[in-house]
């Protein structure tokens, strides 16, 4: 009996010890994961918003506020542009929407009209922005990003 009382006891301790070590682990999970996540599906809407607007009109947009615009102006049957604001929250907690036509690192977004190429304006890898973000890509330059297939 006494032996038995032991191995539950042992068998508790460890059971504490393996959930206190996997829960610290989660509640400190990476804090940078998800803005980089949003930053990314952000880029992704963009991008699409500015080939939706291209197909529809024959050129791109001067800004994202044309976007918007138009996206508010059509019809429902029409509708296909992204409801999401285009936010970049690698530079900034609650996500930068300022849109400049130069990569000058300042964050949120840089666009050109002229082809419609957009970038995030990070031009330092991540590390840069997160200095304890130790993930795989932490060398990874934002403004380089390419779209996925």
């Amino acid at each position: 009996m006494r032996e038995l009382k032991k191995a539950i006891v042992l068998f508790v301790a460890i059971v504490l010890l393996v959930s206190v070590f996997f829960g610290t682990r989660y509640l400190n999970s990476n804090p940078y994961e998800k803005r980089i996540e949003w930053t990314q599906i952000s880029l992704i809407a963009v991008r699409y918003d500015i080939s939706l607007f291209y197909e529809k009109y024959g050129r791109y947009p001067d800004s994202f506020s044309e976007i918007k615009q138009v996206s508010i102006n059509i019809d429902d049957t029409e509708k296909g542009f992204s409801e999401r604001q285009y936010k970049e929250y690698i530079s900034c907690e609650e996500g930068e929407t300022a849109e400049v036509n130069k990569l000058d690192n300042s964050g949120g977004w840089f666009y050109n009209p002229e082809n419609g190429e957009v970038k995030i304006n990070l031009t330092e890898s991540l590390h840069t922005y997160f200095p304890n973000y130790y993930y795989f890509n932490r060398n990874q330059i934002p403004s380089e990003w390419q779209p996925k297939r």
